[in-house]
């Protein structure tokens, strides 16, 4: 909200009516209801009051990150600064080789011995 203040135009407003808490989230809008799953979200809640971060791992396609958003949309208000989103699943795949050690034959940086 930004206000545009000029000698010729009122300027003295209210301040906005916003909701005790606003904070802060990047979280994905979520298009469809979050049904069940009542005492993962109790025991994800009961974690987050004790630590920091909380981890969710599990197979793909369990839903651990609809579950983590929907806990994330519940708790915003409790916390000033907002909630974040970090979704690892988001990162690219690398292709090929992912340990540069284990690659066949001499590494170019090293010299070769003679006899």
């Amino acid at each position: 909200m930004v206000q545009l203040c000029h000698a010729d135009l009122r300027n003295d407003f209210p301040p906005l009516r916003t909701p005790k808490s606003v904070g802060a989230h990047n979280l994905p809008a979520q298009l469809t209801s979050f049904v069940g799953r009542g005492a993962q979200i109790a025991d994800v809640r009961k974690l987050l009051a004790d630590n920091r971060l909380v981890t969710l791992t599990g197979a793909g396609g369990a839903g651990k990150t609809r579950l983590a958003v929907e806990i994330a949309g519940c708790i915003a208000p409790e916390y000033a600064d907002g909630v974040a989103s970090n979704a690892s699943a988001t990162f690219p795949r690398s292709s090929g080789n992912r340990c540069p050690s284990k690659r066949r034959g001499r590494p170019p940086h090293l010299p070769r011995h003679t006899r």
